[in-house]
């Protein structure tokens, strides 16, 4: 699982995604990671407005291609690939495509296409949170990623949270802190565990420690 091998980096070219994107690449740097972009099309419903469809590609494709030169830019020595899938369900793609790429990290924003992330977590990204196998780093527009993580703050007994924060703690030489709440955190990084509820969707209170944390906030799964 760590240090990161393949990070997946779903984005819908938004300014919040791109933002989530950067903390995706210093994530890789620190671990020598290879970064999967992944952008899922939303196929056309039947009635809709036609275009042309060679018009979406090409603006698809320079979309991907501004990401990696940026990456490339940033972190010359980061190895970027893309992949482009067709679903009416971002989450299931999302998840899918973590699984069969057999990543060991998911780098999402927290904001669907609102920008206001302090207030709504779009509900694909509660998916990925709640259901995902594999380690999920929420990253909230507008709050600062850190140069460097020094202060990492772990919520909840999970072995596999202590695990992990211990780890990416001895890699970045952090300090590990345990909280009891968002209201106690003061950190670079958060690590709590993926606790779900009925429809696979993080939970109410994992959200608002996602929604209101004033750092990145790593959602370990259970083993």
């Amino acid at each position: 699982m760590y240090p990161w091998r393949r990070i997946l980096v779903p984005t819908d070219f938004s300014t919040a995604a791109k933002w989530a994107f950067d903390a995706a690449i210093r994530a890789a740097a620190s671990t020598g990671a290879e970064i999967i972009i992944l952008h899922v099309r939303i196929p056309r419903v039947s009635g809709e407005l036609t275009f042309d469809s060679s018009v979406y590609d090409y603006a698809e494709q320079h979309e991907l291609d501004v990401l990696r030169n940026h990456a490339k830019a940033v972190q010359a020595h980061v190895s970027t690939r893309r992949i482009v899938r067709i679903n009416a369900d971002p989450a299931a793609a999302i998840l899918k495509c973590a699984r069969e790429e057999d990543v060991d990290l998911v780098v999402l924003s927290t904001h669907a296409r609102h920008h206001v992330a302090h207030l709504f977590i779009g509900s694909t990204t509660l998916r990925v949170l709640g259901s995902s196998t594999v380690p999920v780093l929420a990253v909230r527009y507008g709050v600062k990623p850190a140069d460097a993580v020094k202060r990492i703050a772990v919520i909840g007994d999970s072995d596999a949270v202590q695990a992990l924060a211990g780890a990416i703690g001895r890699q970045e030489g952090a300090e590990i802190a345990r909280v009891a709440d968002a209201d106690d955190i003061n950190a670079d990084l958060v690590v709590m565990p993926s606790e779900c509820n009925a429809i696979g969707e993080l939970t109410k209170q994992g959200a608002e420690i996602v929604r209101h944390a004033d750092a990145a906030v790593l959602v370990v799964p259970s083993p």
